[in-house]
């Protein structure tokens, strides 16, 4: 069957593009998506969560719609399996989740992307014997490029060891400037680490450039990684 996951993130990319009410956000039949929610509920934010999952659904839908780009592995009667036959097929997916990233760039809205992460592993490591940088990288690797070229902040979200007083806590902490480990970055004026709460770290950015706490504030687009 035809994966139509891919083709829902369009009908809702097309939608949000003729209207950010969503409201009036409906799927290819006409039918809208969120009768629930009240006319005038405006989107402000668009997040993909995450970008490797996002990912295989473009690779899916990819492989089911070219030959070219794809082995088919019949298991049963009636279950196939499609796997990328060569780099074209990850060229394909790349340029669809960039393609689809750029139109969420176009709209006035914050978008914000979660990317897993994985040990950065060295020229020579190979699957046999792999060898790491000591640093971490963006997992898919691939969606680097895609990471630094278009983001004005690259934040870190990791468990970090709090003490207060005789209790011991992990708890998630926002790291936002760049360290050996990985290259965060802000174009926010925050601390080097943050409590995970995005309201407030905005709230704090208004305050130390004078800027009034009611209204909204747009940055163009904010990254975290976890």
């Amino acid at each position: 069957m035809l994966p139509d996951a891919a083709e829902e993130v369009l009908d809702i990319m097309t939608g949000l593009e003729t209207s950010l009410d969503l409201y009036n956000l409906k799927d290819k039949r006409g039918t809208r998506l969120f009768p629930e929610v009240p006319e005038g509920t405006k989107v402000n934010n668009l997040i993909f969560d995450s970008m490797a999952s996002f990912g295989r659904v473009i690779m899916a839908y990819e492989l089911y719609n070219s030959n070219d780009l794809k082995r088919e592995i019949k298991i049963g009667p009636k279950l196939s399996i499609h796997i990328p036959k060569n780099f074209d097929a990850w060229n394909a997916e790349m340029q669809g989740v960039e393609s689809i990233v750029m139109r969420a760039f176009a709209l006035p809205v914050n978008v914000f992307c979660t990317f897993h992460e994985r040990a950065e592993e060295t020229p020579d490591s190979t699957m046999e014997k792999p060898k790491f940088t000591g640093r971490v990288s963006v997992f898919p690797v691939r969606y680097k490029d895609l990471l630094l070229k278009y983001f004005t902040d690259i934040w870190r979200v990791k468990l970090t060891q709090v003490i207060s007083g005789s209790t011991v806590q992990f708890l998630p902490r926002v790291y936002v400037l760049p360290d050996f480990s990985m290259d965060s970055g802000t174009s926010m004026k925050l601390d080097a680490i943050e409590e995970p709460d995005i309201s407030k770290m905005i709230a704090k950015h208004r305050s130390r450039i004078s800027v009034p706490t009611q209204g909204p504030i747009v940055v163009k687009s904010l990254v975290k990684t976890s």
